[in-house]
């Protein structure tokens, strides 16, 4: 961001940023407990580094709203309440034998029909899987699926995003009348996508 908005001084270009999700849920995918936010190690490498770089921008977050309350599992049937205290516990790495019990019950089986993907009640139902790479397959199937079962055309976006580097950056005193700078725009590097 900071490259994109020419300020590559300035934290994410000196843009105020909001970031939302369950940071204490899982840690990273790759690299576990052993990345930048977790490490308490800087690194000789260039990527670690990098890593160090990224813990030091996450540092200049000094603001936190920490919301209670699951708005998304509001359910009152005995799973709903399982699931939910099993989702709670999880985010502390603090399961009870219960909940694993609970969660195992809730994996796919194809020789179990009432368990099964295939079943049509869960035609519409997400899916987690263990692997990012497994999602692609069942997200093509099932949008196909949606969209022919809606009679909607499926349509495809593809974009090809620019950075635009002022040949000046702004001053201080930057004079809004004066909104016109000169700048040249540069299709962006994939590695910074």
């Amino acid at each position: 961001m900071a490259t994109a908005l020419n300020r590559p001084l300035l934290p994410f270009g000196g843009t105020n940023m909001i970031f939302a999700g369950d940071f204490a849920q899982l840690p990273p995918a790759i690299g576990g407990e052993n990345v930048s936010l977790y490490s308490h190690t800087i690194g000789s490498s260039s990527s670690d580094q990098q890593a160090s770089i990224g813990k030091y921008l996450w540092h200049q977050v000094n603001t936190v709203v920490l919301l209670k309350r699951n708005c998304q599992q509001t359910g009152n049937s005995e799973k709903d309440v399982k699931f939910r205290k099993a989702l709670e516990n999880m985010r502390y790495k603090q399961c009870t034998t219960e909940d694993i019990t609970f969660l195992r019950s809730l994996i796919s089986d194809p020789s179990n029909n009432s368990r099964s993907v295939d079943n049509p009640r869960f035609r519409n139902t997400s899916i987690i899987l263990t692997y990012n790479k497994h999602k692609d397959v069942p997200n093509e199937l099932g949008t196909k699926r949606f969209a022919a079962e809606t009679g909607q055309t499926l349509v495809q976006f593809f974009s090809e995003d620019e950075e635009v580097v002022f040949d000046e950056p702004p001053s201080k005193t930057h004079d809004r009348k004066h909104k016109w700078r000169k700048a040249t725009k540069h299709k962006i590097d994939n590695q910074v996508q």
